[in-house]
């Protein structure tokens, strides 16, 4: 079964946020003209908590302290003080350097807030991704680009 939404994102990302909510009930999902997760069942639960990722990626406001720099200049620095994360323990990120992952992990959220300070990046077009580990399952972008020194 698909839960299909008609606003296009990006595959991988899309992806990190659909493991997180659903886990084995996904075998993945697929981008196009639409967005698709696709279900093993037709669970209730499981289709709602498809539509929630669907219907709140992108809804997260983060901050990047910089979208162009040059490599060796201060490390950047994105952030997300929303509404939507004021009671999470937690939110998870992702780290896309051109179409290839870099990094992810969680960050602590702390008042409301997180930042997440990248060390060092080298050159190229970074996307970062903040997501909900629970609720509405949340997400949010940035984007900077980092070039030669």
């Amino acid at each position: 079964m698909d839960i299909i939404s008609h606003e296009p994102v990006d595959a991988r990302l899309l992806d990190a946020v659909a493991r997180a909510a659903l886990g084995k009930a996904t075998s993945g999902v697929s981008t196009g003209p639409t967005s698709r997760i696709h279900l093993l069942a037709m669970n209730m639960p499981e289709q709602q908590r498809a539509s929630d990722v669907l219907n709140n990626f992108g809804s997260l406001t983060l901050i990047a302290s910089t979208t162009a720099m040059s490599a060796g200049a201060p490390d950047p620095v994105i952030s997300c003080a929303d509404d939507a994360i004021a009671a999470d323990a937690q939110v998870a990120w992702l780290a896309l350097r051109g179409d290839e992952e870099i990094k992810r992990g969680t960050l602590k959220v702390v008042n409301g807030a997180c930042s997440l300070r990248l060390t060092k990046p080298k050159a190229g077009h970074y996307t970062i991704l903040f997501y909900r580990l629970r609720g509405n399952f949340a997400s949010g972008t940035a984007e900077f680009r980092v070039d030669p020194a």
